[in-house]
């Protein structure tokens, strides 16, 4: 999903958590225009019809320093996207908009929606993670040039077979 409003939602979103007292006024000065999309998008998810378990996949670009958060994460229970994420059913996709990293993340039916069938462009077979999405970092890898990174969802099955709070920012929407 690329367009202006999902960009600019995310943008809004990433302000929630940063301590600053004017990010806070703009935030909420955006819950007008931006709250009704969000609204939407939970209300998707609602009747999403995703299978229990899925794993989906997401390429990015990360700067050395945000690959060591992962990398240090793995001491921590919980951490967070504060923005909508985009992800997809295919490994290819992933590996075609990746940079640097690939994320590996093992989501439940509460974690996302499927928005392919509402897409412009259905083959990349997107599956759109809720804002707030709560994660434990798995494990990772460096596999030729890419990072592997493997997230487990707080509601995954995965996640109870392995608590503090962290947010992650993936610095790109």
């Amino acid at each position: 999903m690329d367009s202006f409003l999902y960009r600019r939602m995310n943008e809004t979103m990433r302000l929630i958590d940063d301590g600053d007292e004017e990010h806070e006024k703009l935030w909420r000065s955006k819950i007008i225009s931006l709250g009704p999309f969000a609204w939407l998008l939970y209300w998707m998810r609602e009747k999403s019809d995703l299978n229990s378990t899925l794993t989906v996949y997401r390429g990015a670009t990360l700067p050395d320093d945000v690959i060591a958060q992962f990398q240090q994460a793995t001491q921590v229970d919980l951490y967070s996207f504060q923005a909508f994420t985009s992800t997809t059913r295919s490994r290819q996709i992933a590996d075609i908009y990746g940079g640097n990293v690939i994320f590996i993340i093992h989501i439940s039916l509460e974690d996302g929606i499927d928005i392919q069938r509402y897409s412009n462009f259905q083959d990349e077979e997107e599956i759109l993670l809720a804002s707030s999405f709560l994660f434990k970092v798995k494990s990772y890898e460096k596999v030729e040039d890419k990072w592997e990174i493997h997230l487990v969802s707080l509601w995954s099955s995965d996640y109870w077979t392995s608590s503090s709070s962290s947010s992650i920012d993936l610095l790109e929407d």
